[in-house]
């Protein structure tokens, strides 16, 4: 599969806030005019397209990914925010 867990901790597109407040996350999903989907630069198998022309199965393993990111993203946020509270109360 395409977006495994390494996959993900591999290309997640994370940074600082402006201000260091907090984390963004940036994701791009495209969807070409012939079916393919692509989150990144990965594609993501679709399957077959239907009678209007729309892969349900690559939608769904699309957002199945998506979901993938936005988990990590969430383990992200809250290593940070622990590492700053554990910084704070002067445990490094």
């Amino acid at each position: 599969m395409a977006h495994s867990l390494e996959h993900i901790r591999e290309h997640i597109n994370t940074a600082q806030t402006t201000n260091n407040k907090g984390l963004v996350l940036t994701l791009v999903v495209t969807a070409y005019d012939n079916g393919m989907l692509h989150i990144g630069s990965t594609p993501v198998p679709s399957g077959p397209l239907n009678t209007e022309g729309v892969s349900a199965l690559g939608w769904l393993q699309c957002s199945e990914s998506v979901s993938g990111y936005l988990t990590e993203f969430c383990r992200r946020v809250e290593q940070r925010r622990n590492t700053q509270n554990e910084t704070a109360n002067g445990s490094i």
